[in-house]
């Protein structure tokens, strides 16, 4: 286990966020570890968000739903660690969840950029992220590198979906990837900060009962119990475009 993660860095390092203002890396800490906890923060009876009716349908199948994205793709290590955590997951509360993420697609998204679950709502918008992106990366000098992140806590994300929160592990690897996340909102700006996580599992729209939430606190915090380290490679940060939550498509490396 690594050392505890804490809101009290060294020095400050500023980035624009998402609200017209600084936020440095211990502001980032903090809000993040406001919400990141080790006991897991959900209401019961739980009911999940409209974005998981999208996403989700009556069955627990994943729906059609498409868009773009970039992502960091993972070393097949981190792969088989995360597959553990969504077997303990979906083996303790099975009724929690939609069908489980294929663990070839766990990924860190650096940016989202477009999403609908209609393909003729946003065909043409994809085609002009990927053009802009090309774009812009033709301008831009990007030296290959790693950023290493640690995990935080398992988190409920929004009432959609269960996260493993990640933080990067000091100032300068913050640094490292806001130059990258503030590139990307040069292509589509998002009205949300930036959280860096990895998807384990989609919320089944049925919702679930207090006694299922008690269950799922309980396998959290469990989970909980551990951290680690994760390196980030550049020449692993695709730009991807998307079919639903199960089906990514590399379409180009942006630092080949």
């Amino acid at each position: 286990m690594t050392a505890p993660l804490t809101a009290k860095p060294k020095r400050a390092s500023n980035s624009l966020n998402k609200f017209g203002t600084m936020q440095n890396y211990q502001q980032f800490l903090e809000r993040i570890l406001s919400f990141e906890t080790k006991e897991l923060n959900i209401r019961t009876p739980f009911v999940t968000s409209n974005s998981v009716n999208l996403k989700v349908d009556p069955q627990n199948r994943f729906r059609n739903f498409y868009g773009d994205t970039t992502v960091f793709n993972l070393e097949n290590s981190i792969k088989d660690e995360l597959a553990h955590y969504t077997k303990i997951l979906y083996q303790a509360i099975p009724n929690c969840w939609a069908e489980p993420l294929i663990a070839e697609t766990f990924h860190v998204t650096l940016h989202d950029l477009s999403n609908s679950a209609h393909l003729e709502e946003i065909a043409s918008q994809t085609y002009h992220n990927e053009i802009n992106l090309l774009k812009l990366l033709s301008q831009t000098e990007l030296a290959p590198q790693e950023i290493e992140m640690r995990t935080t806590f398992v988190f409920n994300m929004v009432n959609t979906s269960l996260c493993l929160g990640l933080c990067p592990s000091n100032e300068e690897e913050y640094k490292k990837w806001m130059i990258l996340y503030n590139l990307l909102e040069k292509i589509r700006p998002l009205p949300y900060p930036s959280t860096p996580h990895i998807t384990l599992a989609y919320y089944s729209p049925q919702g679930f009962d207090e006694l299922t939430c008690q269950n799922l606190r309980e396998c959290v915090r469990q989970l909980n119990e551990r951290t680690f380290s994760i390196i980030l490679k550049t020449n692993n940060l695709y730009y991807q475009k998307f079919l639903s939550m199960n089906e990514y498509i590399n379409i180009f490396k942006l630092i080949p």
